[in-house]
């Protein structure tokens, strides 16, 4: 009997916990759903962009919390050549691009590298503490959130590949 309960509980140890596959939910964020797209199919599209990648996830954030949205872009780093985000009835909505003080509902933006981002990347700040950046993305991680509303903690510092950040100026 103790050679079974030893038995078990190893197995129990080695078997691989459930890992998040392809619009499996990871978490939420402002009521807005995060996907996974862990081996995912390409070129599915949703209301928002192609599934479940990281522009899909910051237009349908914006559309779902500011009633805003952008043009399409080809790369998530091509957020910064974007001269204006518009309302979801047209109107345009200017931005300033800087690399200083992101705060609550800024957009990071990340540049290609030639290892995992190849296309960049994007995400939402949802708050900020002592230096501390908290985030909401998809595409990144493939991790439940564990009743979160962000993904991970970042400090700015200690990204290299952060290009820029987005802030949204007021609806008029």
């Amino acid at each position: 009997m103790i050679l079974f309960l030893i038995f078990y509980f190893l197995i129990f140890l080695y078997v691989p916990q459930h890992v998040p596959y392809y619009g499996d939910v990871l978490g939420w964020s402002e009521g807005v759903v995060v996907f996974s797209n862990y081996k995912g199919k390409r070129n599915e599209r949703s209301y928002a962009g192609e599934k479940w990648e990281c522009i899909e996830f910051v237009r349908r954030f914006l559309m779902n919390t500011r009633g805003i949205t952008f043009d399409e872009i080809d790369h998530a780093y091509d957020i910064l050549n974007l001269p204006s985000f518009q309302t979801l009835d047209g109107k345009k909505i200017p931005i300033d691009k800087t690399t200083n003080n992101p705060e609550k509902g800024d957009i990071l933006v990340w540049d290609k590298d030639n290892k995992d981002m190849k296309n960049g990347h994007v995400a939402i700040v949802v708050s900020k503490d002592n230096g501390n950046l908290f985030i909401a993305e998809q595409n990144w991680e493939n991790k439940d959130w564990e009743d979160r509303n962000y993904s991970r903690m970042i400090r700015i510092e200690t990204e290299p590949h952060l290009i820029g950040l987005i802030k949204i100026k007021a609806i008029l």
